[in-house]
C-alpha cells in the first residue's frame, strides 16, 4: 500500500503477512480515467496507450531508485497461451518491452510461463485470488539476483507473490513489481 515518502519500508498488510517481493511501483492509482485506459489496452487492443503508462511508470521509477540500485532485468506476467492467443498480445508485456527500452534494462519474459488458465482475477475476493493462482506460474534458467514484475494492474498482489516466488526458486533474491496501476480495493 501506498506510504509516504519519509515512512518505513513496509505498510502495515506487509508487516502482517510478508510477500516475496520487496518493493511496488505504480504510476498511477487505478481510478478514472487510468482504468479506462488500461481496460481499452486490454480488451480493445488500443496499443496507443502503452506509451503513456510506461512513460509514467518509468517516471515513476526513476523517482524511487538511484540508477545503480536499478534491477538487472524485467520480467513482463505471462498470460496463458490460450488467453495470449484470444487477445493477440499480453499487455503487461507490451509495457514490459517499453520499458526495457527506456530503462536500458534486459527483458527476461521468455523465460516464465503461466501453465494453467485461471479464472479471470477481477471476479475473485483476496483470498480466492491467491487460491486461484497457486502454481500457475513457473520460470525456467536462471536470474540475476534483482529483477522487477512489470504488469498492467496490481490489486491485492496475490499474481506478483506466486510469480515472485517462481523467481525467487530460480536464483532471483530481490524481486519489485512495477504496474502502471495500483488498485487499493475489491
Amino acid at each position: 500500500m501506498p506510504l509516504p515518502q519519509a515512512a518505513a519500508e513496509a505498510c502495515g498488510a506487509c508487516l502482517q503477512e510478508s510477500p516475496r517481493f520487496q518493493r511496488t511501483i505504480a504510476a498511477f492509482h487505478y481510478e478514472a480515467p487510468i482504468n479506462e485506459m488500461i481496460a481499452q489496452l486490454k480488451f480493445n487492443a488500443r496499443r496507443h496507450y502503452t506509451p503513456l503508462l510506461a512513460g509514467e511508470l518509468s517516471a515513476a521509477v526513476r523517482r524511487t531508485y538511484a540508477p545503480a540500485e536499478l534491477p538487472s532485468a524485467l520480467v513482463p506476467v505471462p498470460l496463458h497461451p490460450q488467453k495470449t492467443r484470444t487477445r493477440g498480445f499480453n499487455q503487461a508485456y507490451l509495457l514490459a518491452d517499453s520499458l526495457s527500452r527506456e530503462l536500458s534494462i534486459e527483458l527476461r519474459g521468455h523465460q516464465v510461463r503461466r501453465h494453467r488458465n485461471t479464472q479471470a482475477q477481477t471476479t475473485l475476493n483476496a483470498k480466492q485470488r491467491k487460491s486461484n493462482l497457486r502454481g500457475a506460474f513457473s520460470a525456467t534458467g536462471s536470474f540475476p539476483e534483482h529483477l522487477a514484475i512489470v504488469d498492467d494492474v496490481m490489486t491485492t498482489g496475490a499474481t506478483a507473490n506466486e510469480l515472485a516466488g517462481a523467481l525467487i526458486k530460480q536464483g532471483a533474491i530481490q524481486v519489485d513489481v512495477w504496474c502502471a496501476a495500483r488498485a487499493y480495493s475489491i
